[in-house]
């Protein structure tokens, strides 16, 4: 499951145009109406992963890893180029955590958007935290 979201949001970014915002839009975009398609994966793979065992969360954060990279590729040419590797990461990770959290929510019905708001919050959140992400710590 992880393996194809991952396979189709790295579709999305690469045949996207490879300029920011686009790219990251189509990133997004791709991660939520995967998630939003089947209300499954999203509460397998960020809410029930933390109840089963060792084996199964290992590779749930194995994934989670693989996104950061994916993210963390995506906008190191946002960021400053001397920007370190460990700021990009927690940047990646920050914009991540929280498009899993607006998902999550959405998904328990917190909160009563339509899968297009959904979409334009979150790509609005992941250009606030990248461009949050600019500031050296």
């Amino acid at each position: 499951m992880t393996e194809q979201l991952l396979h189709r949001i790295t579709q999305a970014a690469a045949s996207a145009p490879q300029t920011s915002p686009e790219r990251e839009q189509a990133t997004v975009e791709a991660f939520v109406r995967e998630l939003a398609a089947d209300p499954r994966k999203a509460r397998l793979l960020f809410v029930e992963v933390h109840g089963v065992n060792d084996v199964v969360r290992q590779h749930a954060r194995a994934g989670i890893r693989r996104f950061v990279d994916l993210v963390a590729d995506m906008i190191r040419d946002i960021l400053p180029p001397d920007t370190p590797e460990a700021h990009l990461r927690m940047t990646a990770l920050s914009a991540i955590g929280a498009m899993d959290q607006a998902v999550t929510a959405w998904h328990f019905k917190e909160v009563d958007v339509s899968a297009e708001c959904l979409i334009a919050h979150c790509v609005q959140v992941f250009e606030a935290v990248v461009r949050a992400g600019r500031s050296p710590s």
